[in-house]
Parts: C-alpha cells; structure tokens; sequence
C-alpha cells in the first residue's frame, strides 16, 4: 500500500469516528440533557429484572414465559399472545405493545410515564397481564 492510500483511509476512519461523535452529541441535546446511556442501562436492567423475578415467582394458576434477547423481552401467556417491552437506547424510551396498543415511555422524576396517556409504566403493564392471563399480577416495584 502506497503512502497516499494510507492516508486517505486514516482520514475516513477520522471523519466516520467525527461523525458517530457529533451524531451523539446532537441526539443528546435534542434528548433535552435526560439520563445519560449508563443511567438508562442501569434502570432499564432493574425494570426488566422486576419483570422477570415477577413473573417468575407468580404463584397463579397461568403459565406465563417470559424471554429477553438484547433490548426486547417477551412475555407469553397461555393464550399464545405477547406483550412485548422494549428498550430504544437512542430515545432513551422504553416501548411497550399489547394486544390493544402501543405504548412509549420517558423516565420523569424517577418513573417511566407515557408520553400520550401520561400513565406509569407499571399500572400499564399490571393492567395488560391481567387482561391476558385473567390473573393478578402484582410487580414488585424496586
């Protein structure tokens, strides 16, 4: 490789690496300053282990599954119908789709609220397990 080629493609890995900085950066500002990346991780590990120790030790009569793969965990009634929660890292948000409706949630003074309903995650959710698995399903909030 001549010296040339180096260099050219030393400057787009430059530019590509100045571009990924900046595109953060504007996302950030656009978030108007919320939680920083780690922070969001830490609590949406939390809300999803909630979920899971929940669901794990329900002690009613449904068979309920619960499965995570990357930023998505699945819940599966006997039924055979999914309620599906999500992170979405970039947003920052934490989406939510039942047999009814989608739902988006932001993290304001330390809880996930809807942005069209301006309800809590947790009533959301509590009401959709009980819709599916025709059970009360009380999460214990950490």
């Amino acid at each position: 490789m001549n010296t040339f080629y180096k260099f050219c493609i030393l400057n787009i890995k430059i530019l590509y690496i100045y571009n990924t900085i900046n595109q953060k950066i504007y996302h950030y500002k656009k978030q108007g300053g919320k939680i920083n990346i780690i922070e969001f991780h830490k609590i949406t590990d939390k809300l999803m282990f909630t979920i899971q120790d929940t669901l794990d030790n329900h002690l009613g009569n449904a068979d309920i599954d619960c499965e995570i793969q990357y930023y998505t965990m699945t819940i599966i009634f006997d039924n055979k119908s999914k309620i599906i929660i999500n992170r979405q890292e970039s947003l920052r948000q934490i989406w939510l789709a039942t047999k009814k409706n989608g739902y988006h949630f932001e993290y304001k003074e330390k809880k996930w609220i809807c942005n069209k309903s301006k309800k809590n995650f947790w009533d959301i959710l509590t009401q959709a397990c009980i819709t599916e698995s025709k059970e009360l399903i009380q999460f214990k909030i950490k």
